[in-house]
Formats: structure tokens, sequence, C-alpha cells
């Protein structure tokens, strides 16, 4: 066979065989959120958690509570670990809704996620002291 058609074959056939690659080159690098302008359709739209699923409660936490809850950074609780937490699930639920609410030490009030509901802010920690069973 020619040299030029071998290369001429084998060039037109790379974009059929990359497509799967590529796919999952641009769902790795897409982003993670979007801006909206005030005034457009989009700013009306509410983002929430609750109801959408424990994939959801664990992006949120992910993206705004895992900064400091996961390596333990100034003081706060590491995620899962029992003894950590153990004081403040002794004061119960409604305490802790109340920390992430209004700030507790260092974390401010509604931790990172200025954008959550109180419902959404307290499905995360319920997320977070799930994690301790």
């Amino acid at each position: 066979m020619n040299r030029g058609l071998l290369i001429a074959i084998i060039l037109c056939a790379l974009p059929a065989y990359a497509g799967p690659v590529e796919d999952a080159i641009e769902e790795r690098i897409a982003r993670v959120g979007e801006v909206c302008v005030e005034g457009l359709d989009c700013a009306t739209a509410t983002p929430s958690l609750v109801g959408g699923g424990a994939d959801d409660i664990e992006g949120y936490y992910s993206t705004s509570c895992a900064a400091c809850h996961a390596m333990g950074i100034a003081n706060a609780p590491k995620f899962g670990d029992a003894s950590q937490w153990s004081e403040r699930v002794d004061k119960g639920r409604d305490v802790l809704y109340n920390s992430v609410l209004s700030g507790l030490g260092t974390m401010p009030a509604r931790g990172t996620c200025g954008d959550c509901s109180d419902d959404d802010l307290k499905a995360i920690v319920d997320y977070m002291l799930d994690a301790l069973e």
C-alpha cells in the first residue's frame, strides 16, 4: 500500500476515534457553575439543594464546607471524625443549625455558602452528622 495513502487513511480515522476521548476531556474541564447578572432571566431562579438528593448535598458540602472540615482548619471538626464532633452533637442539631446560620468562632455566618437557603444549610449539617453514624 502507498505510504501516503496509509497516512491519509489514519489521519481521516483519528477524529472518529478521538471522539469519546475528547468528550471525556470536555466533561472533566467543564465549568462548575455559571454567573448570572442581575436583570437577566437566570437571576430569578433560586438554587436549592433540598430535595435534590444526596449528590447535591455532597456537592454543596464539597464546594462550601470541605475547605475547612476536611482538614480541620481553624478548629473546624473534621468530616466523619466522631471524637471531634461528640461535644457538638451532644448539644443537639438545633444548636448546630444555629451555629452555621449565625457563625461560630472563625466560621462566618452561613459558612461559605452565602447563596444557600436556611434549609440547604441544615441539610448540609445533617449530611455531616449522618457521616458520623
